[in-house]
């Protein structure tokens, strides 16, 4: 019985390949023309980037307006099992990957095996941010 979705050797060699990050910053230019060649340039290269780009947060929040009246309130959340896997069949196989890299078809295919897991996961996220949010 050498059936392809019993080989667990299989199984681990695709997800460990799946996991491992292959591709590799290439070389960078700076803005005074000098190439960032080692990890520590290009670190510091982009480090400068994005802080060039971004906002440095200063402890204020930003005012957003509300799209709904102020009598409106979403006073709970709730991450049923059977929610989740109706999220989890919506997933479609040929998609790329996310920045995790996790297959969408792994999530797809593990969706009855993961529903109560993430189900729990999130309950204990949103019970952590009430706690200590």
């Amino acid at each position: 019985m050498s059936n392809d979705s019993n080989n667990m050797g299989k199984f681990c060699k695709y997800i460990n390949g799946r996991l491992a990050c292959k591709d590799r910053v290439p070389t960078l230019i700076n803005s005074n023309g000098s190439y960032a060649v080692n990890d520590f340039d290009k670190a510091e290269l982009l480090q400068t980037q994005f802080e060039s780009v971004f906002t440095i947060y200063d402890g204020t929040c930003p005012s957003i307006q509300r799209f709904v009246p102020s009598t409106t309130n979403l006073t709970s959340v709730t991450f049923s099992p059977v929610s989740v896997l109706k999220a989890l069949k919506t997933i479609k196989c040929k998609s790329a990957s996310g920045p995790d890299t996790m297959s969408p078809c792994l999530l797809f295919n593990l969706r009855h095996t993961l529903c109560s897991n993430l189900s729990f996961l999130f309950f204990s996220m949103k019970v952590f941010y009430l706690l200590f949010g």
